[in-house]
């Protein structure tokens, strides 16, 4: 569990976001308690940049080290899925883990000895991830995310088969300043998402995983959190930032039409156990 000292740096450092780092502290003080965990072994400090943790965020590219050394000097950063936005949402198709990755290392470079976290989120299936993207293209793994509602399917595509929302999608209003939450090839006017690629018959937006089904739990632990290219088996990455939560009623930060669209109430409650339950199976370094 963090001491009260690092949990007040921690909310110090970033004052504009007491909400979202409280939230951060409480889920992991209660996946400690829940899952009978442990703090990680590293060897403790007093030094102040070497205790503190920051998360940093440049959506216009990564971060230049060279230029701003003084950038590099922490000693746990967490890079959001957002960083170098600018860039990734140009790709064809997005490669946002690939551009986490790259930053990583660019931070290891400068500081070999710092802990970096990267973002994951699994509850909601973000195509512009490589990894999530080349299931969503395979119906033999569309039992993996939850779908439309019989009558509102259209066609043979994941986007017409499988339930997503725009809330805070590259190419579409809404998240950030409330313009479009990472522009696409400069279209920054309707018709939104012109230009975005996420895959072929994929459109950008959250999609939600299912996890009452095993063999996704199974490959979100051992894969896409503790895979060697993207995952904890990589030694760039000591740790995730894991965002969005399940509970009994329903998805955290999503749209309000996920329950008339897809999910059963009565479902959401099995998938919040289930999701506890993976967690918790799961080990960190």
């Amino acid at each position: 569990m963090l001491s009260d000292i690092h949990a007040r740096k921690f909310i110090l450092f970033y004052p504009a976001f007491m909400y979202y780092v409280s939230v951060c502290l409480f889920f992991s003080t209660w996946m400690l308690h829940a899952c009978h965990g442990a703090v990680p072994n590293w060897t403790p400090t007093y030094d102040m940049a070497q205790s503190t943790v920051i998360m940093p965020c440049n959506y216009s590219g990564f971060y230049d080290f060279e230029s701003y050394p003084q950038l590099a000097k922490f000693g746990v950063v967490d890079f959001d899925w957002s960083n170098a936005k600018l860039l990734w949402d140009n790709e064809s198709p997005m490669a946002c883990e690939s551009a986490l990755m790259k930053q990583a290392q660019m931070y290891k470079a400068v500081n070999p000895s710092a802990k970096v976290f990267l973002y994951r989120n699994i509850v909601k299936a973000l195509p512009w991830f490589e990894e999530v993207r080349e299931k969503l293209a395979d119906p033999n793994y569309w039992g993996w995310f939850l779908h439309y509602k019989p009558s509102l399917r259209n066609g043979t595509s994941a986007g017409g088969n499988l339930y997503h929302d725009e809330e805070q999608t590259p190419g579409w209003p809404g998240g950030g300043n409330g313009g479009p939450d990472g522009v696409c090839h400069n279209n920054t006017q309707p018709p939104w998402g012109r230009g975005c690629d996420c895959g072929q018959g994929i459109p950008c937006g959250e999609y939600l995983f299912d996890h009452r089904n095993e063999s996704l739990r199974t490959w979100l632990t051992e894969q896409y959190m503790a895979g060697s290219k993207f995952g904890l088996g990589n030694p760039l990455v000591d740790g995730f930032y894991l965002d969005d939560d399940w509970s009994e009623n329903g998805v955290s930060i999503t749209s309000p039409n996920t329950r008339t669209r897809s999910l059963p109430v009565s479902n959401a409650r099995w998938v919040c156990k289930l999701r506890q339950r993976r967690l918790c199976a799961h080990r960190t370094k």
